[in-house]
């Protein structure tokens, strides 16, 4: 969760460091305003938001068009996540000056990771230069260890084709933590 203790775990040898942006994910509810939270964002910064993801040809390749609402809601939600990745890299992984598998984890929220939400955080971070493995959405449903799934297996095959399909428009791994066990 913090850069301090990746920097204890590379420090001991670890190759692969899971990001947990729990703490940093601005949990909203789904009807949540974020419009005046979304204005706090520096101007300059909202006008590259707007201008990449508004109309994002990318996004139409799989299967998504991020709207103004959307965008607003994305930026709040998950921009204080691509921020943590970004400084976790630069000052925690790149002085390490070896091969570091990082995985994003976006699985400790209450809400599912809509895909726009996936497609945002790894565009973020391919934008940025900032080199990741896997991305841990949160699926729908629920997994538990040495239980079956929780949920509708329609509605989890679904929602598993649609981040599959931004993993691999952006080449990285899927990862399913509570269920890894399955």
């Amino acid at each position: 969760k913090t850069p301090e203790q990746i920097q204890t775990a590379l420090a001991s040898g670890c190759t692969m460091i899971t990001l947990d942006a729990s703490e940093v994910l601005s949990d909203l509810p789904e009807n949540a305003p974020v419009h005046e939270r979304y204005l706090a964002i520096p101007p300059d910064r909202r006008a590259e938001l707007e201008a990449i993801y508004l109309e994002n040809a990318a996004a139409g390749v799989v299967g998504l068009r991020i709207e103004r609402a959307a965008l607003e809601r994305l930026a709040v939600q998950y921009g204080a996540c691509v921020l943590l990745a970004e400084r976790v890299y630069a000052e925690t992984i790149l002085p390490q000056n070896r091969p570091v598998d990082l995985e994003i984890s976006l699985d400790e929220t209450a809400p599912v990771t809509a895909h726009a939400a996936h497609f945002f955080v790894a565009n973020e971070l391919t934008r940025r230069n900032i080199p990741y493995t896997s991305v841990a959405p949160r699926f729908v449903g629920e997994f538990h260890k040495a239980v079956d799934y929780v949920g509708s297996l329609p509605d989890l095959y679904a929602d598993l084709q649609a981040h599959a399909k931004i993993a691999a428009h952006f080449g990285h791994k899927l990862s399913v933590h509570s269920g890894s066990d399955k």
